[in-house]
């Protein structure tokens, strides 16, 4: 099964993303997709006024180009040469940008180290891309090798809007198709459950007993269990799938469980109206991303429209 037809890998000079170049480029073999490299460089630095504008602009082109054929220069004898785009602005925009001009349907970048408080509040990169990007978005740490060997696949059903069993299922299909053919080779499959305003149900003022609690509970739980087998049933033999049904909270359980089977990544859904996905919903989303060590490969549901026009001039969601 073909995931990906056109690759963007996104760079920018000195970002060290040397290794995840390399796993772009594994994959876009396996694939056989194409790759488009776009080298950025911020349009808000400052020039020092020894400094012509001039310049400064041949220096910026000398180094987005350098940056491009150092890449370039990794790319093994007889593997078609990437293209390259080099553009000046906000990293995230001119990716997007040539996301909706091109058709690409994965981005990959090198993830930004841990940023600080204000990059945190502010939005970093990353989580621009992750937000807006019209298409799949895989960061990828540097210890990240292609093909993984262990896949942490996230899947989650939303009471208040129904199982998106569609995006689930990608989700679960697109760690096997990634997974190495080795036979120890892992899938694990991931379903965090909960029962909203459980602490709520237990209040005096509701009359109920413990046992009415703990009842509505385990319907709570059948209902998830149920709706998790069945996605997961179709995909049985594919692999050595390891399921993980649990009652839990998603910032902590993630990156928990990521680490402890040593998953290369993880892969997750985002959702149509804000952040990352299922239960995985805005600053839940971002929580889970901070505290995750390893790669995430983020997949985007049908409905998913970006706030970034593909006309750069019409004014819409500037950088």
């Amino acid at each position: 099964m073909q995931l990906v037809k056109s690759i963007l890998f996104v760079t920018r000079p000195g970002d060290r993303s040397e290794p995840a170049f390399i796993n772009t480029m594994i994959l876009a073999q396996e694939q056989k997709a194409d790759v488009h490299i776009l080298v950025t460089y911020p349009d808000d630095v400052e020039t020092a006024e020894t400094v012509s504008f001039q310049v400064f602009n041949a220096l910026i082109e000398a180094a987005t180009q350098e940056r491009a054929d150092e890449l370039l220069a990794l790319v093994p004898a007889g593997i078609p040469k990437p293209r390259v785009t080099i553009r000046t602005g906000k990293q995230y925009y001119e990716a997007i940008l040539l996301v909706q001009s091109e058709g690409h349907d994965l981005v990959i970048k090198a993830a930004e180290p841990d940023v600080g408080f204000f990059e945190k509040v502010l939005g970093s990169e990353d989580m621009h891309l992750l937000r807006k990007c019209p298409c799949a978005v895989w960061l990828m740490r540097p210890e990240m090798t292609m093909p993984p060997k262990r896949l942490l696949a996230c899947v989650a059903m939303d009471e208040r809007e129904g199982a998106d069993l569609t995006l689930n299922a990608r989700i679960i299909e697109t760690g096997l198709e990634l997974l190495d053919r080795s036979s120890d080779a892992e899938l694990h499959i991931l379903h965090l459950w909960s029962a909203p305003g459980e602490h709520l149900m237990r209040s005096a003022r509701t009359g109920l007993s413990e046992k009415q609690v703990q009842d509505w509970i385990s319907a709570v739980r059948k209902k998830h269990r149920s709706w998790f087998a069945d996605l997961v049933q179709p995909f049985s033999g594919r692999a050595r799938i390891i399921t993980h049904f649990e009652k839990g909270i998603p910032e902590a359980r993630i990156a928990e469980l990521a680490e402890s089977v040593k998953a290369s990544s993880v892969v997750m859904g985002t959702v149509g109206r804000t952040g990352i996905s299922g239960l995985f919903i805005g600053n839940t989303a971002e929580s889970i991303l901070h505290q995750l060590k390893g790669s995430v490969l983020a997949l985007k549901p049908d409905k998913f429209r970006t706030p970034i026009r593909a006309d750069r001039d019409s004014g819409a969601e500037t950088p």
